[in-house]
């Protein structure tokens, strides 16, 4: 009963925000529907809409804001949900001096801290798992949102991670409020501890695995593509749209990295700059609009981009990538970290409060 507020209102949170998700799909389908857009490809162009493509329409609808209001919620849920339900639990015991009746009950230590963790946190993991694949299915058959889903701000919204990165948290909050024992300053401190513990795996998180290379001449780069194809997916990763960009750079003749630098940067682009200029010399503006003309002036570019390129000892360009069908090894590979994570942060609390309470 004494934690039944907190769980009940982080559940009725969670299903608020399985109503808003239910909405968010049904509202994009119709106005998707009621611009005459394709929802299985967001380049192509909407036939009733002022919007051009399908990607134009999502990034400037308002429906675009109510997707970020989940993503972001969902990214920080874990930590508001911790600082909510997990650094109380030992805190207010005490505070009110209450874990010595508790103690005096013929209940060891172990089983209170044990009990009192899993009453507490058990629900709220189950419900975040259930969120976590609604809203998975909630943006189903949306290239525009599910694509590049090992990204910073994909990875942690989907599938288990909520509930894996919210173990996390739950169980730092837990240790927390074991060793500062007051309320107020466990609550602070574990909302602190849990967003910094976000951000540094939604940094990493892609470097957990180990990824693959894919390199592109400069002589088969692609400069330009019209106005009619310019929200369409070009490169060695347009045929896996779940796949994650790690890494990008330059190659030299021998196949070496060439490190970046602003004077490396400064003549990349005069290089882009000469190139356009011969284009506009010979086509003016007409060359935007038409796709006609596309390789035409692709062909006009590298006229003069390849030399220019090779000048400053540029062959190839290089994309370091993790590929679509990588995504469950790391969702895995993530949750075994926060797991992990959990378990050693419970076994400190567990030391803290022996220490604090006497073993019995």
């Amino acid at each position: 009963r004494q934690h039944r507020a907190q769980v009940l209102t982080a559940l009725g949170l969670l299903a608020a925000y399985a109503i808003a998700a239910v909405i968010f799909r049904t509202t994009l389908l119709a106005v998707l529907a009621d611009n005459g857009c394709d929802v299985t490809d967001p380049g192509a162009a909407c036939t009733t809409s002022q919007w051009g493509t399908g990607l134009t329409l999502w990034y400037n609808h308002p429906i675009h804001l109510f997707w970020q209001v989940l993503t972001y919620s969902t990214i920080l849920g874990p930590a508001v949900l911790a600082m909510f339900t997990a650094a109380p639990i030992f805190p207010r015991e005490f505070e009110q001096g209450t874990q010595v009746f508790a103690l005096t009950q013929g209940v060891s230590p172990r089983r209170w801290w044990v009990v009192k963790i899993t009453v507490a946190l058990a629900p709220v993991v189950a419900g975040l798992t259930a969120w976590g694949f609604v809203l998975r299915w909630a943006t189903a058959g949306f290239p525009v949102i599910t694509a590049d889903p090992m990204a910073r701000l994909n990875l942690p919204v989907f599938a288990i991670l909520p509930a894996a990165l919210f173990l996390a948290c739950a169980a730092l909050g837990v240790t927390i409020g074991i060793a500062v024992r007051h309320t107020t300053p466990a609550l602070a401190l574990t909302l602190a501890v849990s967003i910094a513990f976000l951000i540094v795996v939604g940094e990493n998180s892609a470097n957990l695995l180990p990824s693959q290379r894919a390199t592109t001449p400069i002589s088969d780069a692609v400069l330009w593509v019209s106005s009619t194809d310019v929200d369409r997916p070009v490169g060695p990763l347009a045929d896996d749209p779940a796949a994650h960009r790690t890494d990008v750079g330059y190659l030299d003749a021998d196949g070496r990295e060439i490190g970046t630098s602003a004077v490396l940067f400064d003549r990349i682009n005069d290089c882009d700059l000469r190139a356009f200029q011969g284009v506009t010399a010979r086509y003016g503006d007409a060359y935007y609009e038409d796709p006609a003309i596309a390789d035409e002036v692709n062909d006009l570019l590298m006229d003069v981009y390849e030399p220019c390129m090779a000048n400053i000892g540029i062959t190839a360009t290089y994309i370091d990538y993790l590929p679509g069908s990588m995504l469950w090894p790391l969702r895995l590979v993530v949750t075994a970290l926060c797991a992990a994570i959990a378990g050693l942060a419970l076994a400190a609390g567990r030391w803290r409060l022996r220490a604090s309470i006497g073993k019995r």
